[in-house]
């Protein structure tokens, strides 16, 4: 019972171990990378390389691909070269690989089409037709037939009878008409002591004013200011040529030639030179040095002037010295200085009391209108102006300020110069008046183009004649050399090679074929299919699944 009871529960657990490796089974699945295969003997993932085998050949072939096997193998081949012998049928000559043969004949003489024989030569004739040509200054009018040369003049300005021009006006100047005189301005009337002016009477108040040119001040005084130029003056000894100078004076003195020292309290110089050697007798020697005094040469001193003065050769200070010195401004007495924009000026300011009266009214109004105006008198307390118009319409004579004229106007008229004449068309933008134009006319002159001259019976072509020398032809296909004209004949030259060489683009050829050794690159193996062969390998890749979650399905 008991070994009954241990066999089922050994059958137990076999099935289910057995349960379990098939769900372990199913939980995993192995797969290879793309182009890799699966090797199950192995279980990894497999990649076969294959290259053909690299052909090694003897020394002086090399690998070339057998075009004359049917499945083009790698062969080895050595090529050998020898000279072809060439060789031509009798009369020709053997030249660039070919056969040659020349023949030769004189050329015939023509000329180009076109040309003709022109008697040695040949001769083309080119026509043209001649210009009419105007000369400098002038110009083809529209029709081309006829030269024009138009110059603009400016117009003449005229005024009629009486009209005088005036600024580009025609200006009339009239008396008005007796018994036709137009009437007086607003406020004036005519007197018989105003004459041709109407006359208004205006009163002013009396004002202080300044006599002789004074000009009335804030304070009410009248100052007369005069302005001159300033002196300038030389507050020295001398002003020559306007250069202003000092001098000083001084005496001569001695003075000793250059090398020598005059001695105290003489008027002798003694010539002395100091050196650290031992001095020459007579010469003494001391601790400062050495002294050489030559007694033997007596020089006398000479009288000149002090440096930086000049001997004047007179009175009792015989050197003199010149001192420049600048002049200096002055202004006269009662006249002060002045400095306006850099002018420097000597200004006087007279003060004098002013007046009460109407010459400030007079000065005033002869300022604005003219001296002519009558003076401002004084009546009474007051000033009496007398205001002078001339009628309406009427303005004073320029010429004669104690009449009174009408100025008629009128446009200019515009008259063109001799020979010319207005131009309909043209008009002087500056002005707007029209341009005169004179114009004139002259017969074209017939020209040719250049390198042409006329020719016909009437001249009224234009001719080129150009000539060359006759053309030496040949016959088609013959080409024309130093005169002759050569036709070439070439062939194909019969070919030699030596035994067991063929020939090949201009050369005898032998090619040997050799055996040569197979090989593999590193790494390759040589299969026995005459291939070389590299493997690959790399591990499986695994996807592991939930297997819970397989047993619960299942």
């Amino acid at each position: 019972m008991r070994l009954r009871a241990a066999l089922v529960v050994f059958i137990f657990a076999l099935v289910l171990v057995s349960v379990v490796f098939a769900l372990l089974s199913v939980a995993q699945e192995s797969f290879c990378p793309d182009k890799y295969q699966m090797d199950e003997l192995r279980d990894e993932c497999v990649k076969m390389t294959r290259i053909p085998p690299q052909v090694t050949c003897p020394e002086g072939s090399r690998a070339e691909r057998n075009a004359e096997s049917d499945d083009e193998e790698i062969a080895c081949v050595e090529r050998r070269w020898a000279a072809a012998e060439l060789s031509c049928e009798q009369g020709y000559n053997l030249e660039r690989g070919r056969c040659v043969m020349k023949f030769e004949s004189p050329p015939s003489l023509g000329c180009p089409d076109g040309w003709d024989d022109g008697d040695g030569d040949c001769v083309i004739v080119y026509t043209a037709k001649p210009k009419n040509h105007c000369s400098a200054g002038l110009h083809l009018d529209a029709s081309g037939l006829v030269c024009v040369k138009s110059v603009a003049r400016v117009p003449i300005k005229t005024c009629p009878e009486p009209y005088d021009m005036h600024r580009g006006m025609c200006l009339l100047k009239a008396k008005a008409t007796p018994g036709a005189e137009p009437p007086c301005p607003n406020g004036f009337n005519k007197s018989a002591l105003s004459g041709d002016f109407c006359v208004a009477v205006d009163s002013l108040p009396p004002e202080l004013g300044c006599a002789a040119g004074g000009v009335l001040d804030e304070d009410g005084d009248c100052v007369a200011m005069e302005t001159i130029e300033p002196l300038y003056v030389c507050n020295a000894t001398l002003l020559t040529d306007g250069e202003c100078f000092d001098v000083e004076l001084s005496r001569r003195e001695l003075r000793c030639p250059r090398g020598s020292t005059l001695v105290e309290s003489t008027t002798t110089c003694l010539f002395t030179s100091e050196d650290s050697a031992s001095p020459p007798s007579p010469c003494s020697t001391t601790d400062e040095g050495s002294t050489c005094v030559d007694d033997t040469v007596d020089v006398e001193p000479q009288l000149a002037c002090p440096d930086g003065f000049v001997d004047q050769e007179s009175g009792d200070f015989e050197c003199v010295r010149r001192i420049s010195l600048s002049l200096e401004r002055q202004c006269p007495p009662g006249y002060g200085e002045s400095r306006v924009e850099g002018q420097v000026s000597c200004v006087s300011r007279n003060m004098y009391p002013a007046t009460v009266g109407c010459d400030i009214h007079t000065q005033r109004d002869r300022q604005l209108n003219g001296e002519h105006l009558p003076a401002v008198e004084l009546n009474g307390d007051g000033c009496q102006r007398m205001i002078i118009k001339c009628p309406t319409g009427l303005v004073r004579d320029p010429e004669d300020p104690d009449s009174c004229i009408q100025i008629l106007r009128e446009m200019p008229m515009f008259e063109c110069p001799p020979g010319s004449e207005f131009d309909l068309g043209g008009v002087d933008e500056d002005n707007g008046i029209p341009e005169c134009m004179e114009v004139s006319y002259e017969e074209p002159e017939f020209r040719c183009p250049r390198d042409f001259h006329t020719c016909g019976a009437s001249e009224d072509r234009c001719c080129r004649q150009r000539r060359r020398p006759y053309r030496q032809e040949c016959s088609d296909g013959d080409r024309l050399a130093e005169g002759v004209c050569v036709k070439v004949e070439r062939i194909e030259p019969e070919v030699a090679c030596p035994l067991g060489y063929e020939y090949q683009r201009g050369q005898c050829i032998q090619l040997i074929f050799r055996q040569g050794t197979l090989s593999c690159p590193q790494g390759y193996e040589r299969t026995s299919g005459e291939e070389c062969v590299r493997e690959h390998v790399v591990p499986t890749y695994v996807v592991t699944m939930d297997v819970e979650n397989v047993i619960d399905n299942g």
